[in-house]
């Protein structure tokens, strides 16, 4: 996970930004920790991607380090190293604000080892949290059904105190550490005690530059060859296919919507794809059955596309990103942000926290189907918003979630703590 944020969504525009947002004046440099990585590579004379390996060395090459904090093998092999090494210039890049606790009980149930867990991440918890966590690995699952009240009471009594011993800077990339509207409702979910609550501040998810005329033309040819018409709604909910992302809710809504052409003379007709892995096959099915009731089947599409340059295209191919979650987790989504760099329309809902600019159509959570069927009529049966739409995220995206944009806001992060 951490070499692919670092590859996917910072790397590709860093090095034409980095000479300008940290000259050498400055004396400020960021080397940018990748994990496995078998050997170090020079972006910029400012900027390093090095191995973890190298970790050592580079107190003599940067006053500070970027660390991508994800649950993976970098987390709970090296953060013994990270925290220890860590300066007051580093930063850490957080992309789980709840706990990290549900993700490391995950990760811990596959591999049969808990003792990292319970020696290095709860060792300093209450002892009510190790109770639920010894609960959940003594029947793990990932059905919400079961998992999602435990790992609920575990981010809002735990303490990441495990975090204390990193001395650099936290961010976030979720709206909540802005202040957004619904801020309060979403750090509530969090212990008051909490490190990252405590900690954590705001810095928007950067992505390198998408749109481009060769996207736009690659586009229109996936299009063609999904088989949508031109005059015809394209809908993407893009990434795996989980709970938590309204998706049951998004099916109905449209196979209703175009069952009712039938008696409203409407000729548009409304496709969903799901662009991305399917993780959970009972999901799937259920999507699959809810179109097919309504002999809708043909209106529902399902690509997992691995190459970056034919995935931005099969995003920017559709009219409208659907980008909903269910926030237990207090995550920004990638696809989200991958959505305003592509210049695409986004409907997203209230409880997600993603719309941190009011750009996007927004989904009461306690009215969740009525709003969405309302939104995608009037995307549906007017072009001049799709346009405006579209112009707004392109706008959004230039103004806040450039790779620059990411650093700038760092740096004010740094002030504002220094002046504190």
């Amino acid at each position: 996970m951490i070499e692919h944020l670092l590859l996917s969504t910072i790397v590709l525009g860093l090095a034409v930004v980095a000479a300008r947002l940290l000259p050498l004046t400055a004396r400020t440099r960021y080397a940018l920790l990748l994990g496995r990585a078998s050997r170090a590579l020079q972006l910029t004379p400012q900027l390093r991607l090095l191995p973890l390996a190298l970790l050592d060395d580079i107190r003599t090459h940067t006053a500070g380090a970027l660390f991508n904090l994800a649950v993976s093998d970098s987390l709970t092999r090296a953060f013994d190293a990270i925290a220890e090494r860590s300066a007051a210039q580093d930063v850490l890049v957080i992309h789980d604000a709840g706990s990290y606790v549900p993700g490391l009980l995950m990760q811990a149930a596959a591999s049969g080892d808990e003792r990292a867990l319970f020696d290095r991440y709860l060792a300093e918890e209450s002892g009510e949290v190790q109770a639920l966590a010894k609960r959940w690995l003594a029947q793990p699952s990932a059905d919400p059904a079961h998992s999602g009240s435990i790992f609920l009471d575990i981010d809002r009594q735990t303490r990441s105190a495990w975090l204390r011993r990193f001395r650099g800077r936290i961010v976030s990339h979720h709206g909540a550490f802005a202040g957004t509207e619904n801020a309060s409702d979403v750090l509530a979910l969090l212990a008051a005690d909490s490190e990252i609550r405590k900690r954590a501040r705001y810095a928007p998810m950067p992505i390198d530059a998408r749109a481009t005329p060769g996207i736009a033309r690659l586009a229109w040819r996936m299009r063609w060859a999904l088989g949508v018409a031109r005059h015809d709604l394209l809908v993407c909910c893009a990434g795996s296919v989980v709970r938590g992302k309204y998706l049951d809710i998004v099916a109905r809504v449209i196979s209703r919507i175009n069952a009712e052409r039938a008696t409203n003379g409407t000729t548009c007709a409304i496709t969903l794809l799901l662009a991305g892995r399917v993780l959970d096959d009972a999901l799937f099915a259920s999507l699959r059955a809810e179109f097919a009731a309504r002999s809708e089947a043909g209106h529902l599409l399902a690509v997992v596309e691995g190459n970056e340059t034919r995935y931005d295209a099969l995003l920017m191919a559709c009219d409208v990103v659907v980008a909903f979650r269910e926030q237990r987790r207090i995550q920004m989504s990638h696809s989200y942000v991958r959505a305003l760099a592509l210049g695409r329309p986004v409907i997203t809902n209230s409880g997600a926290g993603f719309d941190d600019a009011g750009v996007s159509l927004v989904c009461d959570d306690d009215d969740l189907e009525r709003n969405l069927h309302d939104h995608l009529l009037r995307v549906r049966d007017s072009r001049s918003l799709r346009l405006k739409l579209s112009r707004d995220s392109r706008s959004i995206y230039q103004a806040r979630h450039t790779v620059s944009d990411f650093f700038v806001q760092m740096n004010d992060t740094a002030h504002d703590a220094a002046a504190v």
